[in-house]
C-alpha cells in the first residue's frame, strides 16, 4: 500500500495496523512505517500536511498525526551522541476536520491554513405586547414573561501556519466588518459584505522541521447574516438600519479590508 509517495522506501511494519470503530460512527486507524532516519520528517510532513487518505479501504479518513521513534542503533550506545539509521513512524488516521490548504498571502508568502466554524445561539426580544396566555382572551403577558426569540448563527475561524510575522492590522480591525464578499474554499461558504466582524487572533510561536521560525495564528470572524450594521427592531421583529443625525447610515462596525487574513 502507498502511504506516502514522498519516500518510496517507506515500509509498513508487519502486524502494526490497528482499526477502531466507535459507537457514534467515529473511525480511527493506525499503522507504523519504517523509514530511513534522514527521511522521517519528509514522511511525517507529507502524510499529515497533505492529509493523505487511509489506503487500506475507502473509509475516507485522513492522516491527522505522526509519532516518530528511533530504531535502536547498532553502532552507538547510551552516553554518546547517537546517530540513528532508521525511524518508526506511527501514523494516525481519522475524520480530521482541520485539513490544511496552501495559499499565497498578499505579500507573496506561501502558508498553510485551515478553516472551521462553530455554531452559537443568539436571542433577541420579541414583540409580546399582544400575546396572551392560553387563548385569544387570556391574560396578557407581563414584561418579565416575554419569551426571547432565539436563532442560531456561527463564528468562522481561520488558522494560519508558519506566518513569518503578524500584520499590524490584527490590532486595528476589531469591531469592524468586511468591506468585500469572501468565499471559503475549504468549507464552501460565501460571506457577503458586512456580515463578518473581526475577532483579534491568538498567536503562538512555532519552528518548522527545517528550523525556520514563524507564528501559528488563529483569527476569528463573527458571522451575522443580517450584517453587523443592521440592528434588531422589536416593533418589526427584524434587523434594520439606523440613520444618524449627519444624514448617513449609522455604522459602528465600519467596513474594512480583511484581505491580509482572508485570501
Amino acid at each position: 500500500m502507498d502511504y506516502t509517495p514522498a519516500v518510496p522506501t517507506a515500509a509498513e511494519m508487519h502486524g502494526t495496523i490497528e482499526e477502531f470503530i466507535g459507537a457514534e460512527g467515529n473511525i480511527e486507524q493506525k499503522v507504523t512505517l519504517r523509514v530511513p532516519w534522514a527521511d522521517r520528517y519528509t514522511v511525517a510532513l507529507d502524510t499529515v500536511g497533505n492529509a493523505r487518505l487511509w489506503p487500506q479501504n475507502n473509509s475516507g479518513t485522513v492522516c491527522a498525526g505522526a509519532r516518530i521513534k528511533p530504531v535502536p542503533s547498532k553502532y552507538t550506545k547510551d552516553g554518546q551522541v547517537i546517530v540513528y539509521e532508521e525511524a518508526l513512524i506511527e501514523l494516525t488516521y481519522n475524520y480530521f476536520q482541520g485539513r490544511k490548504l496552501e495559499a499565497t498571502m498578499p505579500d507573496g508568502t506561501k502558508v498553510l491554513y485551515s478553516d472551521s466554524f462553530e455554531v452559537i445561539a443568539e436571542s433577541q426580544p420579541i414583540a409580546a405586547a399582544q400575546l396572551t396566555w392560553g387563548n385569544a382572551t387570556g391574560d396578557k403577558l407581563i414584561k418579565e414573561e416575554f419569551p426571547p426569540l432565539t436563532y442560531s448563527r456561527f463564528k468562522f475561524f481561520r488558522t494560519i501556519f508558519g506566518m513569518p510575522s503578524i500584520d499590524p492590522s490584527a490590532l486595528d480591525l476589531a469591531f469592524s466588518s468586511n468591506d468585500a464578499p469572501f468565499t471559503s474554499q475549504s468549507i464552501g461558504l460565501t460571506f457577503p459584505i458586512e456580515t463578518l466582524s473581526f475577532i483579534p487572533p491568538t498567536v503562538g510561536n512555532s519552528v518548522s522541521t527545517t528550523g525556520s521560525a514563524g507564528f501559528t495564528c488563529r483569527v476569528g470572524f463573527d458571522y451575522r447574516k443580517d450584517t453587523w450594521n443592521k440592528f434588531w427592531r422589536t416593533k418589526t421583529q427584524q434587523f434594520e438600519i439606523i440613520w444618524g443625525a449627519d444624514n448617513k447610515q449609522f455604522k459602528p462596525y465600519p467596513p474594512k479590508s480583511y484581505a491580509k487574513w482572508l485570501f
